[in-house]
């Protein structure tokens, strides 16, 4: 049996199916299915909570989650690296590639905006931990 000539529901593409191989939606890649599917649950939940996920409650959300896991990794607001985002608030503009963010007291887990510095470039930044020790902000004032 020949195939027929259909076409994606995401993005109008024309695939070709088997008979037996239409079910009820077409798409020409995985990409496109989930893309698709993701925007339609959107559309959904807005239509039937337009209250419940606005930005000032996502928002709220964000920060009540950051610092509550493990420790392992930096806490994230909207899928960014957390100390990366209050940084740039603080300069007022967007990072540029290749800057890096360094806290100053050594303290990875302190957000505190005079805690964060930017550095134009990983080099520089490694010669910042170099000349004055990995740690040596978390030793400031502590006597052996």
């Amino acid at each position: 049996m020949p195939k027929i000539k259909l076409s994606c529901e995401n993005c109008n593409v024309e695939v070709y199916r088997y008979p037996s191989g239409v079910l009820n939606h077409i798409f020409c890649s995985r990409e496109c299915s989930k893309t698709y599917l993701s925007n339609k649950m959107s559309d959904m939940n807005k239509e039937l909570n337009p209250n419940r996920m606005t930005e000032k409650v996502k928002e709220n959300i964000r920060w009540s989650h950051l610092l509550k896991g493990e420790g392992k990794a930096y806490p994230k607001i909207h899928g960014r690296h957390a100390h990366r985002v209050i940084a740039e608030k603080k300069i007022g503009r967007k990072l540029k590639k290749g800057e890096v963010v360094h806290h100053i007291d050594g303290n990875k887990l302190n957000y505190n905006e005079n805690n964060l510095e930017v550095i134009s470039s990983q080099k520089e930044h490694a010669k910042i931990h170099n000349t004055q020790g990995r740690f040596s902000g978390l030793l400031k004032g502590v006597t052996l």
